[in-house]
């Protein structure tokens, strides 16, 4: 159990590290001209669909951390507000 608390504590923290870098990262583009912004387009996409799938799979973890939890889609919906 420790080994799976500390990988939920890495994973916060890099979560945390990637939120701040985005952050700076924004700041700098946005100071450039469009063209020097282009080239950066594809790498951030990419960065954004591994987020994604990282993302999902967390999700997916999570609803079966809880199969005691009424994990229907009228549920979920309801939890999120949706």
């Amino acid at each position: 159990m420790r080994k799976t608390l500390d990988l939920l504590n890495d994973l916060e923290t890099t979560a945390r590290y990637i939120a701040t870098e985005v952050k700076h990262l924004r700041d700098n583009l946005t100071k450039l001209p469009p063209q020097e912004v282009k080239p950066f387009h594809q790498d951030l996409q990419n960065a954004l669909d591994t987020l994604r799938t990282i993302a999902y799979r967390l999700y997916h973890l999570s609803v079966l951390s809880t199969k005691d939890e009424d994990n229907s889609g009228p549920n979920l919906r309801k939890e999120l507000g949706l």
